[in-house]
């Protein structure tokens, strides 16, 4: 209570109305049995349920019921989420699970999660701390034929589990229920059967569902006889059907993946992407045999018309001792336009990792200084839509040769446009020994995005005097450091410098 103004506080006005100030009995709301319009649940709560009809207009597949008491200000809320026709789980307690993490924030902290019982049907609570609230989320996850039924509370900590707020949860009943749900039965066959098909709806029901599912090992005939398929999508170059039936095979590959790839890969020869498809499978399977089997396909028998889906997974050094296995047969891949690049990212990893050393490179000089001449006669560094960072393993490797030849190639790096292979090549040098133009080091310290990373590898090689001394100033590096800091999503276009503070 406060009184608003200090001249009325001797009034008998005032007095009498703090004075006359009773507090009355919180009222406790009477739970009834009430039943959702669509009669499919049932449970006590404060009054009837009511339908969220509008959210219904987005989603189709999620019926939302509130029921709200108003003098604990509380509501009791039912969701019920329509799975896909086409999803199943291998047990109830796994998809509790990752149903549950999903309602725990990242800051929030998960008091209990207990196994339930609602008439005939299995579920689970858990009772959530809301991070810097006094508010608990208590949430009861119960899985009846196609549909789950999330029931939600919003409740003081204190009386979260007190016997009137556990009405709603354990009257709770899902009418006709039993206690076998319809997406604790696999559905692999028809899901890739639908995968397959060619009409929209169908494709795209199954491709939405099948990064959320797992398959068995007594699955891999399907999924064997499936990467010879084509799809409704295949023309993308990125998360395609495709790309997600090898991620799928991934966790129950075994043996018979590497030997039905060895059988079948030379079907698919005129369908290059394809091919790599198969063989992102065999990198995936990290395992000896596969990749023997990788070694004798990929580096002899490479997919000669790859598409846009070039590239080899980038898993293909998870384990360096496996990649190892490749090499240096691997190396003759550097001839091939559509894999060099991969190769001299798989190459720098090894070398990097004392894996392998820079002998196996010798041989392969006259190929990878052709490479480099293609760079810098042909115009593609010329092009603003240039995408450098695929270059910058050459560079690496050219420093890793670290001879007379290649170190001009690195000198020829230096002194072109592009400031990322600029600084690579400028710092290969450094490191070799070499005479480094300091003109093409102050065209790098004058530039907001390389100034820092230029003086800090510097001062890693011991070289800081090499900085340009115009730039080695504290305006300078905090103009870079504001540049930095803003360029999280853009960089900015203009900095204004406005003055020094005196400290």
């Amino acid at each position: 209570m406060l009184l608003g103004h200090v001249s009325l506080k001797d009034e008998e006005g005032a007095e009498h109305f703090f004075q006359s100030l009773k507090l009355e009995e919180l009222k406790k709301t009477v739970f009834t049995l009430q039943t959702a319009d669509d009669l499919s649940f049932s449970s006590r709560v404060p009054d009837k349920f009511v339908r969220a009809i509008d959210e219904e207009k987005e989603d189709s597949t999620r019926i939302h019921y509130t029921s709200y008491d108003p003098n604990e200000v509380t509501s009791y809320e039912v969701v019920k989420d329509r799975l896909p026709p086409l999803f199943w789980v291998k047990s109830d307690t796994a998809f509790y699970r990752k149903r549950a993490s999903l309602a725990v924030g990242y800051d929030d902290s998960l008091l209990h999660y207990n196994i339930v019982q609602n008439g005939k049907i299995r579920g689970v609570e858990q009772l959530v701390q809301l991070s810097g609230s006094s508010m608990v989320k208590r949430m009861r996850y119960l899985l009846h034929d196609d549909t789950l039924y999330t029931l939600v509370s919003y409740i003081p900590a204190a009386i979260a589990s007190d016997k009137y707020h556990t009405e709603f949860f354990e009257q709770f009943r899902i009418h006709n229920d039993h206690s076998v749900s319809s997406i604790l039965k696999s559905k692999a066959a028809a899901l890739l059967e639908s995968l397959a098909s060619k009409d929209s709806l169908q494709f795209t029901r199954a491709s939405e569902v099948i990064d959320l599912v797992s398959f068995e090992k007594s699955d891999l005939p399907l999924l064997h006889k499936a990467l010879l398929g084509t799809y409704y999508d295949d023309t993308l170059s990125w998360n395609n059907a495709r790309n997600k039936l090898v991620r799928a095979i991934e966790p129950v590959a075994d043996s018979s993946t590497v030997d039905f790839i060895k059988t079948n890969y030379a079907l698919l020869a005129d369908r290059g992407g394809d091919q790599l498809a198969m063989l992102n499978v065999l990198v995936n399977y990290q395992d000896r045999y596969a990749y023997e089997a990788l070694k004798d396909l990929f580096v002899r028998k490479p997919p000669v018309n790859p598409g846009d889906r070039y590239s080899v997974s980038y898993r293909m050094t998870d384990s360096l001792e496996l990649t190892k296995i490749l090499f240096p047969e691997i190396l003759d891949l550097l001839k091939n336009e559509h894999y060099w690049d991969n190769i001299t990212d798989y190459t720098v990893r090894l070398l990097d990792s004392g894996v392998v050393t820079r002998e196996i490179l010798l041989p392969q000089t006259k190929v990878l200084f052709h490479i480099a001449d293609t760079l810098l006669t042909g115009g593609t560094l010329d092009s603003e839509e240039v995408w450098s960072w695929k270059y910058s393993s050459l560079l690496e490797l050219f420093g890793y040769i670290n001879s007379g030849e290649s170190n001009q190639y690195l000198q020829r790096f230096l002194k072109g446009k592009d400031l990322y292979l600029k600084s690579l090549a400028a710092l290969r040098l450094v490191k070799n020994g070499q005479t480094v133009d300091p003109a093409e080091l102050t065209k790098l310290a004058a530039d907001n995005e390389y100034r820092l990373d230029l003086y800090n590898d510097l001062k890693e090689l011991g070289e800081t005097s090499l900085f340009p001394a115009k730039y080695l100033t504290q305006r300078y590096f905090a103009e870079a450091e504001l540049y930095t800091y803003a360029s999280d999503d853009y960089s900015p276009s203009s900095m204004e410098y406005i003055g020094r503070k005196a400290g």
